[in-house]
């Protein structure tokens, strides 16, 4: 390896703006693997080459959305310089090992630098090259419910997420972080065999989940998670009935060899008010009813005499009465080969 004085640090060759990466640490090891070299304390260190890789001080200071000049605004931003004797084709050949890793793996990444002509994808941006995701910001509020903030006002709280859509606005996953260290990740798009692949690539150690939803009559729907460990190992399923006003009225909860554990149901008198939560054991059987705004057990025979649909909270395994008749799906049929 050249030496790390070697390098001229004074010369910047080039930078990739890179959208999407969930920190500094993440990201520099992705470009240690790709050019060869070890993560170090600013960015990477490889043969005749330092890579610093740092927040980008602009991100969120325009549309990064624009194809041409909106990855300016990029979260992050790798500084790339060589050492003297290093020609250019091994330049150009050390910068497209870097772009060609971020895009396999789904990241819009960008190269600015006097030989942009000589790479990929016009250097990351042609219309052929992944394009930078919408983020948003969220916290824990004092409902419980999570409150969209500024990335400032999220970083700045012990527990907090990120949410990435795609172009068109489709969410495709949403990180959790607990004092600043990425806990688990969700993913409501994409095939559940590249999803584990390229989670354990890409973030190992990490528990994820995968998400899926299809329609129900009557304007509802249902919708499905698998969670797995770092390992990829299922830890837990759960199926989860969403009515036309996109309230959560029904979920079924199961371990991660499919046996159903608990069902829960919801009412609620008024849209975003806490209402009545109905727990159900494995047999359908009601286990106890709770008043979520004052926090107290009530009677089920007493509470369910009051209900406008009763039938659906008698029994556990009961649906509203709007699907009737039909099955309540099954949740590992969703994720074969789980």
């Amino acid at each position: 390896m050249v030496a790390h004085d070697e390098v001229d640090l004074s010369e910047l060759d080039c930078k990739v703006f890179v959208d999407g990466a969930a920190g500094r640490h993440e990201l520099s090891g992705w470009i240690a693997g790709a050019v060869g070299g070890e993560v170090s304390e600013d960015g990477v260190v490889a043969d005749g080459l330092e890579i610093l890789v740092d927040d980008n001080d602009d991100a969120g200071g325009g549309d990064k959305t624009v194809r041409r000049g909106g990855f300016l605004f990029f979260d992050n931003v790798a500084e790339i310089y060589f050492a003297p004797g290093v020609d250019l084709d091994r330049r150009v050949g050390f910068v497209s090992a870097v772009l060609e890793d971020l895009w396999r793996r789904g990241l819009p990444a960008v190269a600015a630098c006097d030989y942009e002509d000589r790479l990929l994808r016009e250097g990351g941006v042609a219309e052929t090259a992944p394009s930078p995701s919408r983020t948003v910001w969220f916290r824990a509020g004092d409902s419980g419910l999570d409150e969209e903030v500024t990335e400032d006002e999220a970083r700045a709280s012990g527990s907090y997420s990120r949410a990435l859509s795609d172009s068109s606005g489709h969410l495709v996953r949403q990180e959790w972080y607990r004092e600043g260290e990425l806990i688990q990740i969700r993913y409501f798009a994409g095939e559940l065999g590249s999803i584990r692949a390229e989670h354990a690539r890409d973030h190992p150690g990490i528990e994820f989940a995968v998400l899926r939803e299809e329609p129900a009559p009557a304007g509802f729907r249902w919708g499905f998670m698998a969670r797995y460990a770092a390992d990829g190992h299922p830890i837990a399923y759960s199926t989860e009935l969403v009515d036309p006003d996109d309230e959560a009225v029904m979920m079924l909860e199961y371990d991660g060899d499919g046996e159903l554990r608990v069902i829960t149901k919801f009412w609620d008198e008024m849209p975003d008010e806490a209402g009545m939560l109905f727990e159900y054991g494995a047999d359908g059987k009601n286990v106890v009813v709770g008043d979520l705004e004052e926090g107290d057990t009530l009677r089920f025979d007493e509470v369910i005499r009051a209900l406008p649909e009763p039938d659906f909270y008698a029994d556990g395994f009961a649906l509203p009465p709007q699907l009737a008749g039909t099955p309540i799906p099954s949740v590992r049929d969703r994720f074969q080969g789980s």
